[in-house]
């Protein structure tokens, strides 16, 4: 927002460089991490196989907590927390629900820059709470807010950067899975031919 003042008649929407918060959060079974592995830069580059689930956030709701504790013998180590919100459930759902709330994981969650961080790679991420919003009728939920918790003896530290979707470059399964839509073009995968024809206006795939 900088150079911005909103005072002065200027939209919110204008003054919006780029955005923090939580974009997608992963959940990853914490008993599955093992092995892992950085780079020069600090980044991870692996840190297990196993299954990966997604949850996608709006715009609105998602949020990553790390606190730094300090106790009195003057050690110290970092608190983690992250709330997402799950939206317009049906009762099915809630097999997935409880496998969240009983569950001990790995979270990880993928801001609006689409840098990718770890919460839990020393002790598992667990549920603090859960809220369920009612819908309009019995058994139909509007959405349930769940918030996690955690320490670690560092900041969350994040993982190498992916090429195409997220957890290209990880040994792991994704439910569910990132597939394009119709109006996607997926650039760089194997035996893909991609050119522009002549007058430089259209793509041709062939």
């Amino acid at each position: 927002m900088a150079n911005c003042d909103i005072q002065s008649g200027r939209l919110f929407d204008d003054c919006q460089d780029n955005r923090a918060g939580v974009k997608t959060v992963f959940f990853f079974r914490h008993s599955l991490i093992q092995n892992v592995t950085r780079n020069g830069a600090g980044e991870i580059t692996y840190f297990g196989n196993g299954t990966m689930f997604r949850f996608e956030q709006d715009g609105d709701h998602g949020l990553a907590i790390q606190e730094i504790v300090k106790s009195n013998d003057g050690s110290q180590f970092v608190r983690f927390q992250i709330d997402l919100t799950l939206f317009y459930q049906t009762p099915q759902y809630w097999t997935t629900i409880n496998y969240l709330k009983m569950g001990r994981f790995a979270i990880f969650f993928m801001d609006y820059e689409d840098k990718i961080r770890l919460l839990g790679e020393w002790s598992a991420m667990e549920r603090m709470e859960g809220v369920v919003e009612s819908g309009k009728t019995a058994g139909d939920n509007l959405f349930v807010n769940l918030s996690f918790h955690g320490n670690g003896n560092e900041f969350a530290p994040y993982l190498e950067q992916f090429t195409n979707y997220p957890f290209d470059n990880f040994p792991v399964g994704m439910t569910p899975p990132y597939v394009p839509s119709e109006n996607q073009i997926i650039w760089k995968n194997a035996n893909d031919h991609i050119t522009i024809d002549n007058i430089g206006n259209s793509l041709i795939y062939g």
